[in-house]
């Protein structure tokens, strides 16, 4: 068997890591996302989606506690572009909001957003920070872009609320077994049950 050479690996000193191009897929230190306050973790799951002037479209936010005690959060909209109707309940305007988050836990904030007219910018900053403490986060929506559009073209003009969800048939086939095909063993279980003897 053949070792590969190996090297200093930064985050783990002393290790025997491959190096060299040729090994260039055995490891991935690259850091995709990281929690820079510990504490608090504000995320968007689905953050981007086309803003329509006759509809508003619904972004789910959630609040993440990592502290083992209970938090109380203040959500808000802060530096809405101009354009946008950004709200924390469906037709009105609501711009601030406050959730109580139990250790260990997680609560989710939806924000309501439509174009009133046309808009500087499409980026929507939610700010999320502890009331009475240090704790804050903050999440952009749809700030990107150059996001595609939905495959769909009917959902840039209508909101999708019931999807169609059916139920398989689930089917119990008939499981026979070919020893007792001919009914004997009714008899003999009678008798076990019973007691009684022939």
């Amino acid at each position: 068997m053949r070792r590969s050479p190996s090297c200093n690996d930064v985050f783990f000193p002393g290790s025997d890591f491959p190096a060299g191009s040729l090994y260039t897929g055995t490891r991935n230190q690259n850091v995709y996302s990281a929690s820079i306050s510990k504490g608090v973790i504000v995320a968007a799951p689905g953050n981007n989606r086309p803003l329509s002037t006759s509809l508003e479209r619904g972004f789910v936010v959630y609040i993440q506690n990592t502290t083992n005690e209970s938090r109380q959060f203040r959500v808000s909209l802060p530096d809405t572009p101009i354009g946008i109707e950004a709200s924390l309940a469906p037709d009105t305007s609501v711009v601030s909001k406050e959730i109580e988050v139990p250790p260990y836990s997680s609560a989710v904030a939806t924000i309501f957003a439509s174009i009133d007219v046309t808009p500087t910018s499409e980026t929507i900053p939610v700010l999320v920070e502890e009331i009475g403490g240090s704790l804050q986060g903050t999440v952009l929506l749809n700030s990107d872009p150059e996001a595609p559009d939905p495959l769909n073209a009917a959902l840039l003009s209508a909101e999708v609320h019931n999807p169609d969800i059916s139920n398989p048939a689930v089917l119990n086939p008939a499981v026979l077994n070919p020893a007792t095909q001919d009914g004997s063993y009714l008899a003999e279980d009678a008798t076990a049950c019973t007691g009684d003897t022939a």
